[in-house]
């Protein structure tokens, strides 16, 4: 596969100074997740195999792939939902709404009346976001972080349609959602490199070439690289690729988690801390 580093041309940025402690984490985290650079891949030590979908609603389909480190007993899977943008929408929720500093993805999910929820972005010591948000035209955070190799990219849903920019081309106007995360996996089908970072548990999103959204999350018994992730969502069908046109990462460790509930089925993967801030599925 094709590994480019980077935006998508040239844009406006929109800059704000960020409070000290706020730039000293976010500083933090980007030297530990790295710069996107155009090192070459290396060969990814998980092998994967993905059941069929699973459909549980009209537009929203679930299915776990099996994923196994090579030379290791340890087994694991990657938990997906895909969902159609004219039938279901990504809904930000904060903890704040229902008076908590931080919740758990259940309760966010019970909460919202929603399918699924997972955990949305990067947060500092004291359970601030770090990084834009936007839901229907209100902006929650109002700054753009301009630098460093993690909150590289915006995820943006308009008009269900959903596209990952680049944060220097991301244009703040009113949409149904923008949440700034990181880093990006895959920019226009491309697999970004220079993904530093230790294994962990990971919380995501891609978006298909067909225009669905899927959030990913893997369980702790095996955790992943980012660079491991990328593979795995770029890879086929079968070995649990979902021909991502974007992918980015949303946040690890301790906190990524997942939560789905239909009348069909039910699964909880919960995160071992508690944090400030969703991404769930509604209805529309």
């Amino acid at each position: 596969m094709n590994l480019k580093n980077g935006g998508r041309g040239a844009g406006r940025r929109r800059r704000s100074a960020l409070p000290f402690p706020l730039l000293t984490a976010v500083l933090g985290f980007s030297l530990f997740f790295g710069q996107n650079g155009t090192a070459a891949q290396t060969a990814s030590a998980v092998t994967a195999r993905a059941e069929g979908w699973q459909v549980l609603d009209k537009g929203l389909c679930y299915r776990a792939v099996s994923l196994q480190r090579e030379g290791s007993h340890w087994r694991g899977l990657m938990h997906q939902l895909k969902f159609d943008l004219a039938l279901w929408k990504p809904v930000l929720c904060q903890s704040s709404e229902f008076g908590k500093k931080a919740a758990s993805v259940r309760e966010v999910r019970e909460y919202k009346g929603a399918a699924a929820a997972v955990n949305a972005c990067f947060f500092d010591e004291n359970g601030r976001t770090l990084g834009y948000l936007q839901q229907n035209g209100r902006e929650i955070d109002p700054y753009i972080y301009p630098t460093g190799g993690l909150l590289t990219g915006v995820f943006e849903v308009y008009r269900q349609r959903a596209v990952v920019w680049y944060r220097d081309n991301f244009q703040p106007i009113g949409c149904e959602l923008a949440l700034q995360a990181g880093p990006r996996l895959v920019d226009e089908g491309e697999g970004l490199s220079g993904l530093r970072g230790e294994r962990e548990r990971l919380s995501g999103l891609a978006v298909c070439r067909s225009g669905e959204v899927v959030f990913y999350n893997n369980e702790y018994s095996i955790p992943l690289t980012l660079a491991e992730c990328r593979d795995i969502l770029m890879s086929s069908e079968e070995k649990g690729g979902v021909n991502p046109r974007y992918a980015l990462n949303l946040d690890g460790g301790r906190s990524a988690a997942i939560s789905i509930k239909t009348d069909s089925f039910s699964l909880e993967r919960q995160g071992v801390r508690d944090v400030p801030a969703f991404l769930t599925v509604k209805k529309r």
